[in-house]
């Protein structure tokens, strides 16, 4: 049993980890010296790995753990080994209502299986996915999370996201061989109107022409935006510049930009007048491009978290930085030893050296 430190919410279930109540002894009620209620406050302040100790101990703690589910609100398991799940576990994650579901190495006999026990799952990352559609995810009329990651075949992409089109609000997709084109993928998440975040990597073998990516950021609701660039020499001036959504400006306030090898001008970016976080990550290059952060902060008025990613040199003035950006990191990757520039009032923004994450 293995539980995740990023938010101590995510638990990976292994065959000689299975919760089988029958092998749980169970307290005599003599020994109950305090009400159920008083339990479960108690059990509020536990930790996943403290609350799964304590489900252990005993059958009445694990029927009062597995029946409240505001103890597993943020609860996030990890399932690899479908044949060693028996009816007792999935009751019990179904008692729990799991919200978020990791699948690794699934296949879709596993996704019919996971919408027999838990249909109202509300996120779904498959990871290692190795069959050629995804069809079974219409099974889930609550989704909103899905991340895509590592397929082994192309996918048919547009068979599962066409289905979900209406109902999803977060979308991942990377490092995935699509059978259809970059630009009909785009075109389908651009029909998804509640979608807020959207993060798409590929390998930079096909290019989306810019008129499929204006009709994305039209999206009304679109917040975030993770988008590969290693297919871009140039940006032109109104790469964000689509006709404006209904109800004015672009509503971006986070955006990524990866494997981006040329400076981004403060024409391109002043349309993003709403902006609050911007992560460039630059090619692997020896010298490395050139950091413009005063054109940058001079463009984005409400910038509060600016991550740079790869550079070599900085090109700025020590008050422009100050006044335009509360956290700012410059960080380069052809060294050893990881080159920080630059101090920031509020640590909380400062974003991390790896490549984002592609988990939704």
């Amino acid at each position: 049993m293995r539980v995740s430190r990023a938010g101590d919410a995510v638990l990976t279930f292994r065959r000689s980890c299975l919760c089988v109540p029958c092998r749980v002894p169970y307290m005599p009620a003599g020994e109950r010296r305090l009400p159920d209620e008083l339990w479960l406050q108690v059990f509020c302040f536990l930790s996943v790995r403290d609350k799964l100790s304590v489900r252990a101990t005993c059958r009445h703690f694990l029927q009062l753990l597995d029946g409240c589910c505001g103890l597993w609100r943020d609860f996030c398991v990890v399932l690899s080994h479908f044949s060693a799940y028996n009816r007792p576990f999935w009751r019990s994650l179904a008692r729990r209502r799991v919200d978020s579901v990791v699948l690794r190495r699934a296949r879709r006999k596993h996704l019919k299986q996971l919408a027999l026990w838990l249909p109202d799952v509300g996120g779904i990352t498959i990871d290692g996915w190795s069959e050629a559609g995804a069809d079974e995810l219409r099974r889930f009329a609550r989704l909103r999370r899905l991340a895509v990651s590592g397929c082994v075949r192309p996918l048919r992409v547009l068979d599962f996201l066409l289905p979900l089109s209406q109902q999803l609000t977060q979308l991942s997709v990377c490092n995935v061989r699509l059978a259809c084109s970059a630009a009909d993928f785009v075109v389908a998440a651009s029909t998804m109107t509640r979608l807020t975040s959207l993060l798409f990597h590929h390998d930079g073998s096909q290019s989306v022409p810019l008129a499929a990516f204006h009709a994305l950021l039209r999206l009304p609701d679109l917040q975030h935006l993770s988008w590969e660039m290693i297919t871009y020499k140039t940006l032109p001036q109104d790469f964000f510049s689509p006709a404006p959504p209904a109800g004015g400006a672009l509503r971006l306030s986070s955006l990524q930009l990866l494997n981006y090898d040329t400076v981004v001008s403060q024409e391109v970016l002043r349309p993003l007048s709403r902006l609050r976080s911007l992560s460039v990550y630059h090619l692997y290059s020896v010298p490395g491009p050139t950091c413009h952060l005063q054109t940058w902060l001079s463009a984005l008025q409400q910038l509060s978290s600016l991550s740079v990613h790869g550079i070599t040199t900085c090109q700025m003035t020590t008050s422009c930085a100050w006044r335009g950006c509360s956290s700012w990191k410059l960080w380069r990757f052809w060294t050893r030893t990881t080159n920080r520039t630059g101090s920031a009032t509020s640590p909380a923004h400062a974003c991390c050296a790896s490549s984002p994450s592609c988990r939704v």
